[in-house]
């Protein structure tokens, strides 16, 4: 018998973690067995049996970075087994995705099966059945834009204003898709005392006491970076300011 089953990503909480994790119950569409009062579910992406039956010791990273594993913590690398669970990442949108379902007539109790325990010998083995769950990924998840850091620049800071029009183009920060590749901005510019003094005709705050180090505005760090930087002697120097991500 072969099901279908479509699932959605959503928001992730953490940056890089889009997952979303899918319980065997989940796959079940009236599993009963005439001896036993009860039946047991577990569940594996089919490409993760890595070529067996029952699942492999091999490490296995094939999916999503391995998500789906560590099983076995006696041996090394990530073990993913038949389990409780099977999860789906960002990768397998648009993808149909196999999972071996199945369905135990003893109890396996919660967690990973160990493939020993399904093979010849195993206090599992011909106690169970499989069925073909086909699973359709879904990305319902709502885009998240985060805008680059402020950043000050003086009058003699020279750009392109046509070259700003280039998304790859990272005067003042460019699009990424991915957090972890955004990175913080810099820019090669003289320091002036204006930097610090509160502007109301263009909105400018100049420097803002009270605010705690690690969520200083752009003003801030440009009225520092002039304190510390200015040099009289030499006004036109440039220097390398950094700011946020």
């Amino acid at each position: 018998m072969r099901k279908r089953t479509t699932v959605s990503l959503t928001n992730a909480i953490v940056p890089g973690t889009n997952y979303v994790k899918i319980n065997v119950s989940s796959f079940d569409d009236g599993s009963f067995d005439n001896c036993s009062p009860h039946v047991y579910f577990k569940a594996i992406r089919m490409d993760e049996l890595l070529g067996t039956n029952n699942g492999s010791s091999d490490d296995n990273l094939l999916n999503c970075d391995g998500v789906n594993g560590d099983d076995d913590l006696t041996e090394k690398g990530n073990q993913i087994y038949f389990d409780d669970y099977v999860k789906f990442c960002c990768d397998d949108v648009g993808k149909t995705i196999m999972v071996v379902f199945r369905v135990f007539d003893v109890s396996t109790l919660s967690g990973p099966v160990k493939p020993s325990d399904m093979e010849q010998g195993g206090y599992l083995f011909g106690h169970f059945s499989d069925c073909m769950i086909e699973v359709e990924v879904q990305n319902k998840a709502v885009p998240t834009i985060v805008p680059p850091a402020d950043v000050v620049v003086s009058c003699e800071f020279w750009f392109d204003l046509k070259e700003l029009e280039n998304p790859n183009n990272t005067t003042f920060g460019k699009i990424v898709t991915d957090l972890s590749k955004r990175t913080k901005l810099s820019t090669k510019d003289i320091v002036c005392s204006n930097f610090c003094v509160e502007n109301p005709y263009t909105g400018y705050p100049g420097y803002i006491s009270g605010i705690p180090p690690h969520l200083n505005p752009a003003s801030n760090i440009a009225c520092e970076a002039y304190n510390n930087l200015y040099d009289v002697n030499h006004p036109d120097n440039k220097y390398d300011i950094v700011w946020g991500v």
